[in-house]
This record gives C-alpha cells, sequence and structure tokens, in this order.
C-alpha cells in the first residue's frame, strides 16, 4: 500500500512539473526532456498549504512545484503584481534560479522576423500590424500562482470551502478580473478532470480563436494566450 501511494505521488508530481513546464517554459530542451533546473516554481506559496498535505495531490504540489517558491506568505507582505514580476524565479530542482520569459515574447519575435520583417523593410508593413500580445514576462508569476491556487481548490474540497475567499482576495490583489477568474477556473476543473491543455495547444496552435477551436469556452485574451498559448493580432487586454 506504501509503494502505491508513493508511486502515486511520484507519479502526480511528475504531471505537475510537466504542466508547469508548459505554461511557463523557460527554454527548450534539446534533448526533448524536461530540465528540472529549467522548470520554475509557483513564485507566491499561500501559508496554508501544510494543513493539508494528509492529501497526497497537495503533498505532491508542494514537493515540487511550491517547495522552492521566491515568496512564502507570511501574513504581512503585500503581495500584488509587482511583487511577482520577478525574472529569477526558484527552479523546482532547488539549486539555482531559471531566467524566465512568457512564451509568448519569443513567439512574437519569431512570427514578427519570419513573416512581417520583409514587408517591414519595403514599407509594406508598419508597427500597427506587429502580433501584440496581452500576456508579457510581467504577468506570468501572478496568472501563474492563481492557477495553482484554484487547481488545489479542485484537488481538496477543504481548500474549496476554507480557502476560497482567500485565493479570490489574492486574484483580485493581483489583478484580476470577473472573466479571467472564470477562465481560470475552467481550465483547473479541465485539467483536474484529465484533460491536457499540452494536446489542446498542439491541436490548434496559433489559428485564431474562434468557438470551434474553443474547448475550453475562455472568453479572456489572458486565458487563451496562457492555457492555450494563442495569438491574436492587435488583441486589448481584458484586464481594466
Amino acid at each position: 500500500m506504501v509503494e502505491q501511494s508513493n508511486f502515486k505521488i511520484e507519479k502526480i508530481k511528475s504531471m505537475a512539473v510537466g504542466l508547469q513546464s508548459y505554461l511557463w517554459p523557460c527554454r527548450d530542451n534539446s534533448d526533448g526532456k524536461i530540465d528540472l533546473y529549467s522548470v520554475p516554481c509557483v513564485p507566491f506559496c499561500p501559508n496554508w498549504i501544510e494543513a493539508y498535505t494528509d492529501n497526497i495531490y497537495i503533498k505532491a504540489l508542494q514537493s515540487t512545484i511550491f517547495v522552492n517558491s521566491n515568496i512564502d506568505d507570511d501574513g504581512e507582505t503585500i503581495i500584488n503584481r509587482t511583487a511577482l514580476a520577478i525574472s529569477n524565479i526558484n527552479s523546482v530542482a532547488g539549486i539555482r534560479s531559471c531566467t524566465c520569459e512568457s512564451p509568448f515574447s519569443a513567439s512574437t519575435d519569431a512570427i514578427q522576423n519570419e513573416f512581417m520583417g520583409p514587408l517591414m523593410s519595403i514599407g509594406l508593413a508598419g508597427s500597427s500590424h506587429l502580433i501584440k500580445h496581452t500576456v508579457n514576462d510581467e504577468d506570468m508569476g501572478s496568472l501563474d500562482t492563481i492557477f495553482w491556487m484554484f487547481m488545489m481548490a479542485a484537488l481538496d474540497e477543504r481548500i474549496y470551502n476554507d480557502q476560497l475567499e482567500y485565493i479570490t482576495d489574492l486574484a483580485e490583489m493581483l489583478e484580476f478580473n470577473e472573466p479571467m477568474v472564470r477562465d481560470w477556473c475552467k481550465a483547473a476543473v479541465y485539467v483536474v478532470g484529465g484533460g491536457h491543455l499540452q494536446d489542446l495547444a498542439k491541436s490548434y496552435g496559433d489559428e485564431e480563436m474562434n468557438p470551434e477551436n474553443n474547448p475550453l469556452g475562455l472568453t479572456t485574451p489572458e486565458g487563451r494566450e496562457f492555457f492555450l498559448h494563442m495569438w491574436k493580432k492587435n488583441t486589448q487586454t481584458s484586464n481594466c
């Protein structure tokens, strides 16, 4: 029974690390395997997580993606978007930090260089034609933190009952609006139900978003970019 439990915890850890490396990749892995030194921890760890580690799912998350969080909730530190906008995030391996960028910054450069560069050089395209992303490097810590908070609430009913107000208050401090909160909840429920965001992203790539290829029903540009890695030209942020 103990061996089965340990195996299950290791499987959950692997799932969590794989999902985190998809949501917030620091760099590509040349050998096709996940480099633990390149997978960032969730930047912010709540002070109540220890109370729920009798749940093997929460224990697995605590010992992987939360184990080296840069900021532990001490009940006094004011957490806001600026506080989580840090470029050096501790890795899950715990030995060195990752220099993290949002995956969208890199994809924007590639798209601009391949498609827009030649047109701009001959005056057929200007800055207004460039692909604009809603999500940027400074957003990633906030978006990632809130996702894993909702994941824990979906994995343990006690956290949902006890800590939902804490999570929604934190989301408000991190400048989430109601549509974003709904999208983050949808994604968490989808993953806990066995869905794979990575597979959705592979299926739909960088296609223009429409109801047919939006199986999660995401309504915000932030959600579409963060969870499905989709972009839209001249997208305006929904976060006022």
